[in-house]
């Protein structure tokens, strides 16, 4: 597997297995070859609150606001009041 998107559509097939660790990793290849791939950024977050990973999931949410056009402003959304959750605010 080397595309981004062959990476991505795994992690997104293990994330409804409920497989979070296996689809960080998947995500995690997704951003090495596409850093500025903002679903995988999205995805990457909720796998790892899921995990119990605050600052991690905290992290990834901050950087697809960092990356996120307007045209994603549910998730945009949703990011910054789960950074806020996450931080304890």
């Amino acid at each position: 597997m080397s595309s981004f998107s062959e990476w991505y559509n795994k992690g997104v097939s293990l994330n409804n297995l409920g497989c979070n660790e296996e689809a960080i990793r998947c995500y995690d290849q997704t951003l090495e070859l596409d850093p500025g791939r903002v679903n995988a950024w999205y995805n990457k977050a909720a796998n790892e609150k899921a995990l119990g990973r605050r600052r991690k999931a905290a992290r990834a949410y901050r950087q697809f606001l960092a990356l996120a056009p307007a045209q994603y402003a549910q998730q945009i959304e949703n990011a910054r009041q789960r950074v806020r959750e996450l931080q304890g605010k």
